[in-house]
């Protein structure tokens, strides 16, 4: 009979240090992150910019400065155009790489307008209060396939911080869920 109390013991013990975590020090801002993820420092130009090892699989970037992303999503990467309210056009790389005088060529892709590049989109966002401010957060409309991230236009209440972006793509359902519990706990130092 005391053997099941003990065993019982050991198992809540184990499950719950599996949740423990940490506060990650990145500079300019931290956030609570479960105790496996780790910072690498990396180099930028104009801003702070590093990532945030989370498994082999999956890693977070981030990018404080004054020309953060602001996660926006954008089709073709930004290079098409809409003829006619109807025809989409998009980048012809392979004709581009060959004449490199007369381009930019662009290609037939649908038909549709604005209203058909919306089947394209992976994620949708909304906004939070975090840390007293306003968060845009992007996550995947099919989790497993597209961003999930957060973004401050400005990381003070005055207005006169820089912006911050996070994101990681494609994460697996439980670091998506990590990464969005671990976005509310951020603090500016600021």
């Amino acid at each position: 009979m005391k053997v099941i109390p003990l065993i019982f013991f050991v198992i809540i013990f184990s499950n719950n240090s599996s949740e423990e975590s940490k506060t990650l020090d990145l500079k300019a801002f931290s956030m609570e992150v479960p105790n496996e993820w780790y910072y690498i420092k990396k180099q930028g130009i104009d801003s702070h910019i590093g990532a945030i090892v989370i498994d082999k699989k999956d890693t977070l970037y981030f990018d404080y400065g004054l020309y953060s992303n602001s996660l926006e999503e954008n089709f073709n990467g930004g290079e098409y155009y809409i003829s006619n309210n109807d025809s989409i056009f998009i980048d012809d790389l392979e004709r581009n790489k060959l004449d490199t005088i007369n381009g930019p060529y662009y290609k037939f892709f649908a038909r549709g307008g604005k209203a058909k590049l919306l089947e394209f989109k992976k994620n949708t966002s909304y906004y939070e209060t975090i840390c007293g401010l306003n968060a845009k957060i992007v996550v995947p409309i099919n989790p497993g396939t597209g961003m999930t991230g957060i973004y401050f236009e400005n990381t003070r209440a005055d207005k006169k911080g820089l912006r911050l972006q996070i994101n990681g793509n494609d994460l697996s359902l439980k670091n998506h869920k990590a990464f969005l519990k671990a976005m509310k706990t951020i603090k500016f130092k600021n």
